[in-house]
Parts: C-alpha cells; sequence; structure tokens
C-alpha cells in the first residue's frame, strides 16, 4: 500500500510538472516578444515574377517595434458602375500594399496588385461569382521590402 501511494504521489508530480510546461510554453509563444518570428501567411498563394520580391514576415528578427509592418483593417468591398471598388483603412507606417484575390473566402489568394494607396477597382470579375480581397501592408527596412499579416477577407457577389 505505501508503494502505490507513493506511486500515486510521483504521478502527480509528473503530470504538474507537464501541465506547468505546458503553460509555460504557451505563454512564451503568445508573448509579444516572439512576434519577430517570420510566419507563413496560411491560405495564400504567393505569385513570383518580375517586380514581385519574395515575401518576408512582419517584421525582422532582433528589431524593435519600429521595423513592424501593421496588419490592414477594415477592407470592404463594394460593386460600383465602374467594377468591384475595395477600400481599406491606412496602416501606420505603411508604403505599399498588396492585394489579394480568390473566389472562396477561405480558398488560395493570389496577388492582384501592387498599390501605393488604399483602394482599387477590379474590372475582372464575373457577374454572379463571388470575389474575395486580402490585403497587406508594405514596407521598406534596411533595403528590403517587408509585409505585415494578411487582412480579413471582404466578400461581394456582383
Amino acid at each position: 500500500m505505501k508503494h502505490l501511494k507513493t506511486a500515486v504521489q510521483l504521478l502527480f508530480a509528473l503530470l504538474f510538472v507537464l501541465i506547468l510546461s505546458i503553460f509555460l510554453i504557451g505563454c512564451s509563444a503568445t508573448d509579444d516578444s516572439a512576434s519577430h518570428l517570420e510566419t507563413p501567411t496560411e491560405g495564400v498563394k504567393v505569385l513570383t515574377g518580375p517586380g514581385y520580391p519574395a515575401p518576408k514576415g512582419p517584421s525582422i528578427q532582433g528589431e524593435g517595434r519600429a521595423t513592424r509592418v501593421p496588419q490592414v483593417q477594415n477592407v470592404r468591398a463594394t460593386v460600383t458602375p465602374d467594377g468591384i471598388k475595395i477600400m481599406w483603412d491606412a496602416a501606420d507606417g505603411a508604403e505599399g500594399y498588396e492585394l489579394y484575390k480568390s473566389d472562396r473566402a477561405a480558398g488560395d489568394f493570389a496577388r492582384v496588385a501592387s498599390l501605393d494607396g488604399t483602394s482599387y477597382v477590379d474590372n475582372d470579375f464575373s457577374t454572379g461569382e463571388a470575389a474575395y480581397y486580402k490585403v497587406r501592408a508594405s514596407k521598406t527596412v534596411q533595403g528590403a521590402i517587408r509585409f505585415g499579416h494578411l487582412s480579413s477577407a471582404a466578400g461581394v457577389l456582383p
């Protein structure tokens, strides 16, 4: 009986250490100091070619908040007589934006344009087929173009 009690105590001690380890790992993964890590952008198929530099993460490793590229907010799409107008709020410190498009909200998004402003009119659409858009900000840091995280998708059915 004494061995059973010791085994149960040992089991509880191991369980406590495991839970504590998981908690500490979880806290460090969400800690703001870990935000310098480059992260892939889910659901995006990045097209490369002339004029499209390889995408980088949202910030430079080891640099402070001044090098971080903010996420674009308030993306909206509306049907106008000229086409689908996509607009978004300016991101602090952004020098440019990249616009991505998909026919599904959770689909693969392809780059449509690199822009300086906060709006775009898309004339390449089919009436009755949904179009979804995401935007990300960019800026040059130490001679390299850096990108923020993609915005939430804005969709429209023309």
